[in-house]
């Protein structure tokens, strides 16, 4: 089992989004966590942030409790490893049908 995992972090600091899957799984799980930190990384969020986090929710009315926003980095990380993770997953599948193909085949 060869595990690929990356994290995205929010860019308020407080939520992480986990994406992970199995390089030697024929199946090709992608798996995704969220997870709610609590409080920024070295335990405070910056003045000028909380100002921008009031005025996003005073503006749409969501509080952030179930989503996570990445910045353009991390936004750029996510979309290189779903890619990642889609070449693999149709490597996999054509793997699978060739197998399945060669068993019919000798039947």
């Amino acid at each position: 089992m060869k595990e690929k995992r990356e994290y995205f972090e929010c860019v308020c600091g407080t939520q992480l989004l986990s994406m992970s899957y199995d390089t030697a799984d024929e199946w090709c799980q992608l798996d995704m966590a969220f997870w709610e930190l609590g409080h920024a990384r070295d335990g405070r969020t910056p003045f000028r942030r909380k100002l921008h986090l009031v005025k996003q929710i005073l503006k749409t009315g969501r509080p952030y409790a179930d989503m996570i926003i990445l910045d353009t980095e991390n936004a750029g990380k996510a979309r290189e490893f779903i890619s990642e993770y889609e070449a693999h997953a149709k490597a996999a599948i054509d793997k699978r049908a060739e197998g399945i193909d060669a068993r019919q085949a000798s039947e």
